[in-house]
C-alpha cells in the first residue's frame, strides 16, 4: 500500500451540497466522482476542482 493509498482511505469522504444533497463515499476519489456528477446534472456550470471539493468535505 502506497502512503497515497492510507491517505486516502483516510482523506475526506463527506459533503453536504447547499441544495441539500449529501454525499458520504469509501473514498476521496469517489467522493470527487460523485460530486462532478451532481454538479453536472443538477447544477450545470457549477464547476469544481478536485481541491475545491475536497476543501468543502468533511
Amino acid at each position: 500500500m502506497t502512503d497515497e493509498e492510507t491517505t486516502e482511505d483516510y482523506g475526506k469522504r463527506r459533503l453536504t451540497c447547499p441544495c441539500g444533497e449529501t454525499f458520504h463515499e469509501e473514498s476521496e476519489n469517489a467522493l470527487v466522482e460523485v460530486v462532478n456528477a451532481h454538479l453536472k446534472a443538477e447544477h450545470p456550470g457549477h464547476e469544481y476542482t478536485r481541491d475545491q471539493i475536497l476543501f468543502m468535505a468533511t
